[in-house]
């Protein structure tokens, strides 16, 4: 509604699997109904012990070789994604979807850093300990971007 504002915390300890056929569940909560100009989801993604904050595996592939890559970010992140101009009423549930937009976590980077990366046995490793100029234009497009997010509502 018209300059209010609500926050609901959730937490899950579980491990993200962002390639998994089903998504995550960080929790449920119950928003006011209502008209709203803008609706706001944040998820942060935090270290947890020897685990890092978020790890991607995949291929690097260039047309001449595929590389295997992977990805550790050990910086705590906060993802944001928006919907605007959302009505909520009691006869309606909502879901929201965030979704990671990996191509664009590669923006900023040139070739030139992908031709000049340290290979660790065969494989790619981007971390803040290796690979280190990729591996802050990456954070970086974490922290800055806004990932879009999809809602969903069915009647109950």
């Amino acid at each position: 509604t018209e300059n209010s504002k609500f926050e609901y915390t959730s937490t899950n300890d579980a491990r993200v699997d962002l390639m998994a056929a089903t998504a995550t569940n960080f929790g449920g909560f119950t928003i006011p109904n209502g008209d709203y100009k803008e609706i706001e989801v944040k998820i942060k993604l935090d270290k947890k012990g020897g685990e890092p904050a978020l790890q991607l595996d995949g291929q690097f592939d260039n047309g001449v070789v595929n590389v295997p890559v992977t990805l550790i970010i050990d910086e705590n992140i906060e993802l944001k994604s928006e919907v605007k101009d959302v009505t909520i009423t009691s006869d309606m549930d909502f879901t929201a979807a965030t979704q990671l937009d990996l191509s664009a976590l590669m923006d900023g980077i040139t070739t030139q850093m992908l031709m000049s990366v340290t290979l660790t046995d065969g494989r790619l490793i981007i971390s803040d300990d290796t690979n280190k100029a990729i591996y802050w234009v990456i954070v970086k497009n974490l922290r800055d971007k806004r990932h879009h997010c999809d809602w969903w509502k069915r009647k109950k």
